[in-house]
């Protein structure tokens, strides 16, 4: 089927995210992101309590959630205003940039997340650990990528406090680089949803001031790396990350616990029940595009005006064979042709882990598909 022939384009292997030390060279390593000028280590980090375990995740719910039921309110937005539609900006010139060009940058992405979450319908899905318990619930990556701006601006010497030393404990690192099967117990005790949108607020005026009025701006088009306004888009496109991190642990949830916003652009098509894809009238043909056999040369130059992970630096020389690849993304059209066909039940059209992960599950459709009758039926 030519569903299971682009299947092998496709594989299932969990999204991992690179971190980064942030250091500059000819500058020893900060050793203080959450202590207080004129503290010592161990007086500083006993000031802030540990996270404490629960036994059950549900006692972080306060069952005061009625803001978080519906369409939003303005206030939900503890940035810039509520966009009339959600959009991303290009990458930006950092050669170039002006402070009002990066500070508009980072409110597209403060403004990106918040929409996203406010997708979610009540306390309980941002609480509810996800079904596969290798991910923290969405209450940590609610918080996150705000910690990752106090931390990093810490980090680089652009802010000299944090905002709340124990926010940016529990919100600093998440569960990554795990296997499939690795889980965690994700019975921790978290902070309310109103307690981490009053955090969020506050973050955004500090990095708004750095932004704006931090000395040193004019070190990034030069520098570039070796700037310690490096920090900002880093943390930028940190959040970015995060968008879709978020958005696959939300594609997860059961549909109760997530709405569509409104802020979001039109869907190319809506329907009500379930309608057996067609090439052609649910989905564009995919064609397979032959590409010749070639040398590349992969990586990023130091002097490359966007901003980019320290794993996309440096050169490799590939010889790549000819091989073929599909004209556009895979839609959802094309993966049903290939779950129908057999596809998740086919050893040999995954990697040997992510067969184990498929086997381990039971896994035999994406996990946000909603059955509409019996399994027979595919549909």
């Amino acid at each position: 089927s030519t569903g299971i022939t682009r299947s092998n384009m496709l594989r299932a292997f969990p999204c991992t995210k690179l971190a980064r030390l942030f250091r500059y060279k000819g500058r020893p390593p900060f050793k203080r992101s959450f202590l207080s000028r004129g503290m010592s280590s161990e007086v500083a980090m006993s000031a802030v309590p540990a996270q404490e375990e629960v036994t059950d995740w549900r006692t972080n719910l306060t069952g005061d959630d009625t803001w978080l039921l519906g369409e939003r309110s303005p206030a939900w937005f503890t940035g810039p205003a509520r966009p009339a539609m959600a959009g991303s900006m290009p990458f930006q010139d950092l050669t170039k940039v002006t402070r009002a060009e990066l500070h508009e940058y980072f409110d597209n992405s403060w403004s990106l997340t918040e929409t996203l979450f406010s997708g979610l319908q009540s306390e309980e899905a941002f609480m509810r650990p996800p079904y596969h318990d290798l991910r923290h619930p969405l209450i940590f990556y609610y918080g996150h990528p705000a910690c990752f701006y106090v931390n990093k601006l810490r980090l680089a010497g652009l802010l000299d406090e944090g905002v709340d030393p124990y926010f940016e404990s529990i919100f600093e690192v998440g569960v990554d680089e795990m296997r499939w099967d690795d889980l965690s117990k994700n019975h921790m005790s978290w902070p309310s949803v109103a307690q981490v949108h009053a955090y969020r607020a506050k973050v955004y005026e500090v990095v708004s001031g750095v932004i704006q009025n931090a000395e040193g701006f004019e070190t990034l088009a030069v520098q570039l790396q070796d700037s310690p306004w490096w920090s900002v888009p880093m943390a930028l496109e940190h959040e970015r990350i995060h968008i879709e991190t978020s958005s696959v642990l939300m594609r997860e949830l059961p549909l109760e616990f997530v709405r569509e916003p409104r802020e979001w652009p039109a869907l190319s098509t809506n329907q009500a029940r379930w309608e057996k894809p067609t090439e052609g009238e649910h989905f564009r043909a995919n064609p397979l595009i032959p590409m010749d056999r070639a040398r590349v040369v992969l990586g990023k130059g130091t002097d490359e005006i966007s901003y980019g992970w320290d794993n996309e630096f440096g050169s490799k020389t590939m010889d790549v064979p000819e091989f073929q690849a599909s004209k556009m993304q895979i839609s959802n059209g094309e993966f049903y042709e290939f779950v129908v066909a057999g596809g998740y039940r086919d050893p040999t059209l995954w990697s040997e882990d992510g067969w184990s992960w498929c086997c381990f599950r039971n896994v035999r459709k994406p996990t946000f598909w909603v059955e509409d009758g019996p399994k027979g039926l595919n549909q």
